[in-house]
């Protein structure tokens, strides 16, 4: 276990790990921006002070080291420039209060770890101790054992040769005492062939175990998560994401009120929103924006909405839904790159499919291994073809359907 300090640097090593698309407008990462706080504030509202303190950090790097540095900075007017600055002063200064709390939280761990260790290492000397003992008196018990039988040896040797010596003077006195001899295995024992026991100094071992310590395991948490809005690898449930709910309410209702659309082959689309409780991304509202649809294609329009009714109800952009009116559920072209904006700011981020014509709906998310890479560097638009092998995307293996819960749904169309 690290100490306090080394524990610090390590997590602000992970809240480092922010990079800039130049691809991606500057707009969403303003949007990230506010989500990523929002998010913070959920993990200091449920004491997990470690992921709100690289949330914290995270945002600051990311608005004073890199996003002076994408091209449509210049684009921000000064009043925009300098509410960015007055934010990051306040953020900062939220950030240095979570550090010390989380600094004085594991300070505590750390001590009892410390006295834990300490415990463990004297029970382990003891136990060395006493197997050490054991030994000791197992070797004692051998050498006594050794000497007795070396003794008795060469007793019966001396009797031996007693005998020879007396045969000459008294032969049949001697073949009577021979009737009585040992038998064979005692009488031919080859003393010559006896050695010591090997030699053993107990203080030289005791003097090792005392020194010994036990060494305890060390782990190198300077992993750096690829996407704005996780807060690092501890936050990891499934393959490495934090598990979403998914409301199936939400879906039947996102059905009802595209079915207008679908009936005149029509795309419709919506956002998945909602909140984190616990380390899991529950999906509490389906915004459905104001939007242009064709029979292969949706796009959002008056996205300022969006943001609106997200920052009212301190909502967190978790995916999207659409519809293939007379198409199965899979990812277009389009879709994938629609998809990737998502996914590269929420790693969890999911995309829903819904093929009502044959009455299938998916989950899918770009594969973290391949996929998300290769469609941020696809420079093609519009539809085209994206190689079969690796794999893009699949189905999220990160959802748990939910009969229960509740979703509400806002059409912001009217």
């Amino acid at each position: 276990m690290k100490d306090p300090q080394s524990y610090v640097r390590s997590l602000a090593l992970v809240a480092s790990a922010v990079t800039v698309d130049k691809r991606i407008p500057i707009r969403r990462y303003f949007r990230s921006g506010s989500e990523m706080l929002r998010m913070a504030k959920m993990y200091l509202d449920e004491g997990q002070l470690e992921n709100a303190y690289i949330l914290y950090t995270k945002y600051t790097t990311l608005f004073i080291e890199q996003i002076p540095r994408h091209p449509e900075y210049s684009t921000l007017s000064d009043v925009e420039k300098m509410e960015t600055r007055k934010n990051l002063e306040s953020i900062f200064s939220i950030a240095e209060k979570v550090k010390s709390n989380l600094v004085v939280s594991y300070t505590k761990k750390y001590e009892k770890w410390k006295e834990e260790k300490e415990k463990e290492e004297a029970e382990e000397r003891l136990r060395q101790l006493q197997m050490l003992e054991e030994q000791q008196n197992k070797l004692k018990e051998l050498k006594l054992k050794e000497d007795f039988e070396k003794e008795k040896n060469w007793r019966l040797a001396q009797g031996r040769e007693m005998l020879k010596n007396m045969e000459s003077v008294y032969p049949e006195s001697i073949h009577q005492i021979d009737s009585y001899a040992l038998d064979d295995d005692v009488n031919h024992r080859n003393l010559s062939t006896y050695s010591p026991s090997p030699t053993f100094n107990p203080e030289q071992s005791i003097q090792a175990i005392e020194n010994r310590a036990i060494s305890m395991p060390s782990f190198d948490r300077s992993t750096k998560p690829r996407s704005l809005l996780s807060p690092g690898p501890d936050s990891a449930y499934v393959h490495g994401l934090r598990l979403v709910i998914v409301p199936l309410r939400g879906i039947d209702t996102f059905l009802g009120l595209a079915k207008q659309n679908t009936d005149r082959n029509i795309e419709t689309c919506g956002i998945l929103t909602g909140k984190m409780s616990h380390n899991q991304l529950m999906i509490t509202h389906l915004l459905i924006p104001k939007q242009t649809g064709t029979s292969d294609s949706c796009t959002t329009d008056n996205e300022e909405d969006i943001f609106i009714y997200q920052d009212k109800h301190d909502l967190i952009t978790l995916g999207w839904i659409h519809t293939h009116p007379s198409q199965t559920a899979f990812m277009s072209s389009v879709d994938l790159h629609t998809h990737c904006s998502y996914q590269l700011m929420m790693p969890e981020a999911i995309a829903i499919v819904c093929a009502p014509k044959y009455e299938k709906t998916s989950i899918f998310s770009l594969t973290p291994n391949y996929g998300l890479d290769y469609i941020s560097q696809c420079q093609q638009k519009g539809f085209h073809p994206h190689p079969n092998e690796p794999t893009i995307y699949e189905e999220s293996v990160h959802v748990k359907l939910d009969n229960h819960a509740n979703v509400t749904v806002v059409d912001l169309r009217k």
